[in-house]
């Protein structure tokens, strides 16, 4: 009888070790990298993957680093607390259809704390906001108008931390305003959060969440009768104004801003500088001959064309004619319909205006006035050389 066999007791077998493979009829060497798991499809996965070299020197070198990996993971994995693995593997299936990892979500949670950790308040970033626009030299208007708004923004959100504001919360607050100034408050704040954006104080400009309003308020103009009463009871300092304003259509901020030597009467023409142009774009507008008239006893002033304290003597001319109630931009819009209704040239009125197109010509000023009342308007005209009393067919 045969005396029984003794097992031979095997090494381990190395799961990292190079095996040969061929590809295409050439050799090459794989080698299996350390498992992990991954979440698919709502479930936890442990996925095996291997990497391929072209000798055996290389996936020698590669298998040694996998041994090495794997061992470490291993003693890392024991020191893991069970609630933080129960943590890391439902955050994981959360990520799961979103394709993002744990680090990326850890990250951008550590930049998010980070960055209202080192915000400011808002009443600190419309202080600063204001500060730096001083100093860029800006049109005094505009800085009043951006100090009143951001100011009125900052007593409901002084306090608050801006990265924290949503754009949900702003619309809210717009929502307090009138449609014709709700817009230009939503634009005055997203100034504020671009200022915030650059200074590293919040993510992103939430006002791009929010939606501008469609609101055309409806044009109010002036009556021929109504513009000549206005040009007789205005004072030899602030006929020009009127005049410029009702026969050439230049807005209120650029009739502050213009100057004697604007007015061109050798070649009967208004520049409107850019520097003074609202859009600051350089146009020219033709005078009229009813304009050209009432213009010539002003052929040799200098300086500038409107007097200081300005509103004051304006609201004077308006009480004495009785016209309690005003147009916003009346001037503009009567200069506008009446030049459209006479004359019918779209694009010669947009030029004039400013405007870079002639739809919103058409949208507000088309058929607002007869072509009768039109003639009527570019008639009215002085009655002599040094008097303001119009002339005006009946």
């Amino acid at each position: 009888m045969l005396p029984p066999r003794k097992r031979i007791k095997r090494r381990g077998k190395d799961r990292f070790e190079p095996r040969k493979t061929y590809v295409n009829g050439k050799l090459f060497w794989q080698v299996n990298l350390p498992s992990q798991l991954e979440i698919r499809d709502g479930r936890q996965v442990r996925v095996q993957k291997r990497e391929t070299f072209k000798n055996r020197p290389e996936a020698q070198t590669a298998a040694e680093q996998a041994r090495v990996m794997a061992k470490n993971n291993g003693v890392r994995a024991f020191a893991i607390p069970e609630d933080l693995r129960t943590d890391a593997l439902a955050a994981a299936r959360v990520l799961q259809p979103l394709n993002a990892t744990l680090l990326e979500a850890a990250k951008f949670y550590a930049d998010h704390l980070q960055q209202i950790r080192t915000s400011q308040k808002v009443s600190v970033v419309v202080k600063e906001l204001l500060s730096a626009k001083e100093h860029d030299n800006l049109r005094p208007r505009y800085l009043k108008d951006l100090r009143v708004r951001l100011n009125r923004f900052a007593e409901s959100f002084g306090d608050r931390t801006i990265s924290d504001i949503s754009g949900g919360e702003i619309n809210a607050w717009l929502r307090g305003f009138k449609p014709f100034n709700r817009n230009t408050f939503r634009l005055r704040i997203s100034t504020l959060f671009s200022y915030a954006l650059e200074r590293k104080w919040c993510q992103s400009n939430p006002v791009e969440e929010v939606q501008k309003v469609k609101a055309s308020a409806a044009i109010g103009i002036l009556t021929p009768e109504q513009f000549a009463k206005l040009l007789e009871a205005a004072s030899e300092r602030t006929l020009p104004y009127w005049l410029l304003g009702g026969f050439a259509g230049l807005r209120r901020a650029e009739l502050e801003r213009l100057e004697w030597h604007d007015v061109h009467f050798e070649s009967g023409r208004i520049e409107v500088p850019a520097l003074k142009a609202k859009t600051a774009s350089r146009r020219l507008i033709q005078m009229q001959p009813n304009l050209a008239a009432w213009l010539e006893r002003y052929n040799w002033r200098v300086g500038r064309v409107c007097p200081p304290n300005l509103r004051k003597l304006l609201e004077e001319d308006r009480r004495k004619t009785g016209l309690k109630k005003w147009p916003p931009n009346a001037l503009r819009h009567s200069f506008a319909s009446y030049h459209l209704a006479a004359f019918d040239n779209a694009a010669k009125l947009a030029l004039e205006l400013g405007h870079t197109s002639e739809e919103l010509i058409f949208r507000h000023y088309r058929e607002l006035v007869r072509p009768e009342q039109a003639t009527k308007y570019w008639a009215i005209s002085p009655a002599g050389p040094e008097t303001n009393v119009a002339a005006m067919p009946a």
